[in-house]
């Protein structure tokens, strides 16, 4: 059985966080952990209150799992201090984790903001070059891409912007689904002609890997 481990938030509605993560990765057969970075209060109506895990504890949780049940992918969401991020970035480097996806959690479905404002910064920096996806909503693809993403046209538009330079000369493109969420993926992109081309390199990847490893 595959496994993944979940580094994100708890939310006590169970509609995000680590309760959602872990309920798709049951659902599609994966054996789920979890590290927690904070505890949340809160519903389908806004986020009442957030209690930030300590760095210390959330190194010895990442600590617990790697050396004993190895991810073969790990998913990164909310984090909201820059002391947190770093402890993630550093443990990912440790263990040299693999199959990286980060869920740039910004903001809320209610519109809550859910990262420190003095902390984008430091999520770019630490975390976007370890990942293989990235996945905002649309307001932290308007964040990340400095844009206003109004309708289908500003999407293709923002997937066409090379304009922010998130970490010193390497290059993000936004994608964007079928369902029409936004994601961005990593510097490798910019060697390819459209984006296309690098989501589909990418999977073909994937599937090779998956069936090396059965």
């Amino acid at each position: 059985m595959k496994t993944a481990l979940t580094i994100a938030g708890s939310d006590s509605s169970g509609g995000a966080g680590i309760q959602a993560d872990i309920k798709t990765m049951m659902a599609n057969g994966v054996y789920a952990m979890s590290a927690i970075t904070a505890l949340t209060a809160q519903n389908t109506t806004g986020v009442a209150a957030i209690q930030n895990a300590t760095p210390e504890f959330l190194a010895q949780e990442i600590d617990c799992i790697f050396t004993d049940i190895e991810p073969d992918a790990v998913k990164v969401g909310m984090v909201s201090e820059k002391k947190l991020i770093k402890v993630i970035s550093d443990k990912l480097k440790q263990y040299k984790a693999k199959n990286i996806v980060i869920d740039p959690v910004m903001v809320a479905t209610s519109g809550a903001r859910l990262i420190n404002e003095d902390a984008v910064d430091t999520l770019k920096k630490e975390l976007f070059h370890l990942a293989m996806i990235l996945t905002p909503n649309i307001p932290e693809a308007e964040e990340l891409a400095q844009i206003k993403i109004n309708n289908s046209k500003d999407m293709i538009k923002a997937a066409g912007l090379r304009p922010y330079d998130l970490l010193d000369g390497d290059v993000f493109q936004l994608g964007m689904s079928k369902e029409g969420k936004l994601y961005l993926l990593d510097p490798e992109c910019a060697k390819y002609k459209t984006i296309f081309h690098a989501i589909f390199d990418k999977m073909k990847r994937l599937l090779t890997k998956c069936r090396h490893y059965g």
